[in-house]
């Protein structure tokens, strides 16, 4: 009788959830070691590799750990990819990655006021010049900070011939206007 051939996939292997991984190091290292499992640079396919090791490693913001150098598995710290960011060290064991997304400042009248860091998030603010403003004032008057606080924009309706200011307030459209013959 002949082989039937469901599938040529290939899959390539990524790291656990965290939540899997204290499972994965039972499995995998025994009692004593701990579990990694990080993006390896040293293999052709730029993949995750898992492994265990006798102790953690950390690096510091803004950066994470991957292996490098060796078929032995060499530890060394490398950038958080461009929409990630990571504020405070990095611990090897439960990451493979930098922890935070991101902010993409996208929400209805929201544009981007300044790209964040290696370390800090994105800052938001509402675009004044299509009218619209916080509904929430921010610690900042004319942005916010997506990971502390709401920056939600909504459609503001100005008096007649005032016009939003980058620093929310309305102020007059044109001063020429408000001269008294």
């Amino acid at each position: 009788m002949p082989l039937l051939k469901i599938s040529e996939t290939v899959f390539t292997f990524q790291c656990p959830v965290q939540s899997h991984w204290k499972h994965r190091r039972e499995t995998i290292c025994g009692p004593v070691d701990s579990y990694f499992c990080l993006f390896d640079r040293y293999r052709n396919d730029q993949n995750f590799t898992e492994f265990c090791r006798g102790n953690d490693d950390f690096e510091g913001p803004g950066q994470k750990l991957i292996v490098a150098g060796s078929i032995n598995g060499t530890l060394q710290g490398a950038p958080c990819e461009h929409d990630f960011y990571q504020p405070f060290k990095f611990l090897s064991s439960g990451n493979s990655r930098c922890v935070y997304k991101k902010s993409y400042c996208n929400e209805e009248g929201q544009v981007i006021y300044g790209n964040g860091t290696l370390k800090t998030d994105n800052e938001c603010r509402c675009d004044y010049t299509s009218g619209y403003d916080f509904v929430i004032t921010p610690k900042h008057r004319c942005y916010c900070e997506p990971a502390e606080e709401d920056c939600s924009c909504y459609h503001k309706i100005c008096l007649a011939n005032h016009i939003l200011s980058p620093g929310m307030s309305e102020r007059i459209r044109n001063s020429k206007m408000n001269i008294k013959n």
